[in-house]
């Protein structure tokens, strides 16, 4: 291969490198921007009549649960199913908003997409 030939190609292959780097950078800074944002994430619903309050985050996990006095002079099987469905509802709406930072930073078809959906909504289709 004569020397301008074997420049070129290695300057060619060093460009390709350095657009890879730059590319695995930027995904690196997404990634870290998208985690940060992912654990702000959090999920409030409010029952039909206000009765009771959940917040949760994208783990699913009960941060916040008020209660009004009307809802403590419920029957305590119609609260306990309040709680659960109005604390069901928070966990959806976290899960809504992690999947949609998701397809915002990696695409909707993305592979992490496709998981996190996996993993927060295990049982929608």
């Amino acid at each position: 291969m004569p020397d301008n030939e074997w420049r070129q190609w290695a300057d060619a292959s060093l460009s390709a490198v350095d657009r890879q780097i730059k590319d695995a950078q930027r995904q690196a800074e997404t990634a870290t921007t998208f985690r940060a944002d992912l654990d702000q994430v959090r999920g409030r619903a409010v029952s039909r009549h206000g009765e009771v309050t959940a917040v949760a985050d994208t783990t699913g996990r009960l941060l916040d649960l008020r209660l009004t006095d009307a809802a403590l002079h419920r029957d305590p099987h119609a609260l306990a199913t309040l709680v659960v469905s109005t604390t069901d509802e928070a966990r959806r709406q976290a899960a809504d908003r992690a999947l949609a930072l998701a397809e915002e930073a990696f695409g909707p078809g993305s592979a992490l997409t496709a998981r996190l959906a996996a993993e927060l909504e295990p049982d929608r289709p």
